[in-house]
């Protein structure tokens, strides 16, 4: 586990779920009218990872020039991956780049994996990235990147802000470039084809020849020059080389319109002037879609309004969300301002088709997995937060994950919920399962939920009850537990087995509850709504497993022995 938390995606999603655990435990607490003396302010050190989605089914990763300490990649501050639903397991893009100029000092930004920066979720939803120092050195301008993926649009808006803060004028100039990733490429190496499309002021690349699909990039403003290129071509002579090649070399694009090729990069550049003590905001907007036609819809409908009001469209709906949840309100405005950000970071990292949540947004060291612990985790305190909904995916992703024994396997695939292999068994999932499905119920009063998610969580429970061990100590199955070294009796384990059953007595006595049905159905003469009896060995005939069970005036029935497998020396609970 050590090892894992040195991982810095990790670390960020780790800490936005410690997070809202410590304020979410602290939503019922009385107000407290001691103010702080010093706000907690926002640390210091940067997540070099973040996921991001439109809610619906489309997620984009954010990523530093290094994603950990030992990255020795040539990428700068980027959106590294762009997916679709529609083939979540690909990524159609290599990056989604920027690169600089500032003309008036004669430098050039542009080996962008020497750039520093810093990303963010805002309480809006907005990621605020900014571009640090370049080499060790500050740039004269500063340069941030602000991107909206619009919730339920299918599309994301990027806009940089230059400011030049001195008290001259400063001449710079913009690469804006999406490198696609042709999943063939180092196989059948098939082409594809990019165009200008310049009604749309719109570059696009059909990347069917690859069985892939359209990534588009457009400017919401005029821009100087455009290209599509053979990225594999570096011959400044020729017309599709990379636009990167030319920037380079004289700050200019070759304004080719179209190529086809195995790899392709497609960029708009543009050249502008920075007035004393100004900013300048330049917008652009990508998008992936499964077909011609919804790809160029995509990009109509936001260019039918302004980067500013997709921005406002985002935070409204962030707005929206948050107030559908609890909400906090301590004297320290930090911790208010980590909550919210904790839920947003959250919110943009679960799989919206599945319900998924990676273990870290940064997959550098453990790829896309979903720990089925740390998720679960998770999915308690979206439930404990108030948002019920996202949980309630998430818990139904979950179940259909079930082994048939009643445990889980200790991680998946996040993209199509495939298993993969790692350190086996981790059965504290089972425990937290039937403590987090319980709450989600007691905090819902779904019984939809509650009769979907029943047999599931009866064979979990079962699976905790039925490997109880007849030693002095009643240990139940050993496994390898959140330290993931070695198979023995993990405390962390074993009490979560132990609060585990102690949810599922609970559940089983829900007034809406199978259980309580087929014990009313069958036997109504026996089990009325004013039976105190306790039943030993139910008769076969009434459809009740051999079992110890109680019921009341309430009619909910209460589980002391197993659903289904009689042991001689019974447990007894008490609610």
């Amino acid at each position: 586990m050590k090892s894992r938390l040195a991982n810095p995606g990790k670390r960020a999603l780790f800490a936005a779920a410690t997070a809202l655990a410590l304020c979410s435990a602290l939503l019922a607490w009385p107000a407290d009218p001691i103010s702080a003396a010093t706000p907690t302010q926002p640390t210091t050190q940067s997540a070099t990872s973040l996921y991001m989605s439109n809610w619906t089914d489309s997620m984009n990763i954010w990523m530093a020039s290094k994603l950990s300490q030992n990255d020795t990649g040539t990428y700068g501050p980027r959106i590294g991956e762009m997916r679709i639903s529609n083939d979540f397991n690909t990524n159609q893009i290599k990056d989604y780049s920027g690169f600089f100029r500032d003309e008036t000092h004669s430098v050039k930004y542009d080996q962008i994996h020497n750039f520093n920066a810093q990303a963010y979720y805002d309480d809006g939803g907005i990621l605020r990235t900014q571009y640090l120092d370049y080499s060790g050195s500050n740039m004269p301008v500063t340069v941030t990147k602000d991107f909206a993926m619009v919730p339920n649009q299918n599309f994301t808006v990027a806009t940089y802000t230059f400011t030049n803060s001195s008290a001259s004028a400063v001449d710079y100039n913009l690469l804006e470039q999406i490198h696609v990733n042709n999943k063939t490429l180092g196989g059948t190496n098939n082409t594809n084809t990019g165009s200008y499309d310049s009604a749309r002021n719109l570059l696009i690349v059909n990347m069917s020849g690859s069985g892939q699909y359209y990534v588009a990039l457009t400017a919401l403003q005029p821009m100087d020059g455009y290209q599509v290129a053979n990225d594999t071509v570096s011959d400044t002579a020729r017309n599709d080389v990379a636009a990167w090649y030319t920037f380079d070399s004289n700050g200019t694009v070759k304004n080719n319109a179209s190529v086809t090729a195995a790899d392709i990069s497609v960029a708009f550049q543009k050249r502008f002037t920075i007035p004393a003590n100004s900013s300048i905001s330049l917008s652009f907007v990508a998008t992936v879609r499964d077909t011609l036609a919804n790809a160029q819809s995509a990009i109509d409908t936001a260019r039918a309004q302004t980067a500013s009001y997709w921005f406002t469209q985002t935070q409204n709906a962030y707005a929206n969300w948050l107030g559908g949840g609890q909400t906090v309100n301590f004297a320290d405005g930090g911790i208010n301002e980590t909550y919210k950000r904790a839920l947003i970071a959250i919110k943009n990292s679960i799989n919206p088709v599945t319900g998924a949540m990676p273990a870290a947004t940064n997959p550098i060291a453990y790829g896309y997995k979903v720990w089925i612990r740390d998720s679960a985790v998770t999915a308690m305190i979206l439930d404990q937060a108030g948002f019920h909904a996202d949980a309630e995916k998430y818990w139904y992703w979950l179940k259909d994950r079930q082994s048939a024994d009643g445990s889980f396997k200790t991680t998946f695939n996040l993209w199509d919920s495939s298993y993969v292999s790692f350190v086996e068994p981790e059965n504290d999932s089972v425990g937290i399962f039937l403590i987090g499905a319980y709450l989600h119920y007691k905090l819902t009063g779904s019984s939809t939920f509650l009769n979907t998610i029943w047999p599931y969580y009866k064979k979990s429970a079962d699976f905790v009850y039925n490997y109880i061990g007849s030693d002095p100590y009643g240990f139940g199955q050993p496994d390898a537990s959140i330290w993931e070294e070695q198979t023995e009796y993990n405390t962390f384990t074993q009490s979560l087995y132990a609060a585990g059953l102690d949810a599922a007595q609970y559940m089983s006595r829900a007034p809406d509850s199978r259980l309580l049905r087929t014990i009313t159905t069958a036997c109504p003469a026996k089990f009325g709504p004013t039976s105190t009896k306790t039943i030993r060995g139910a008769r076969p005939a009434c459809g009740i497993p051999r079992t110890v069970i109680s019921t009341g005036p309430s009619r909910r029935a209460a589980v002391r022995t197993p659903w289904s497998t009689p042991r001689p020396t019974p447990l007894s609970y008490t609610a």
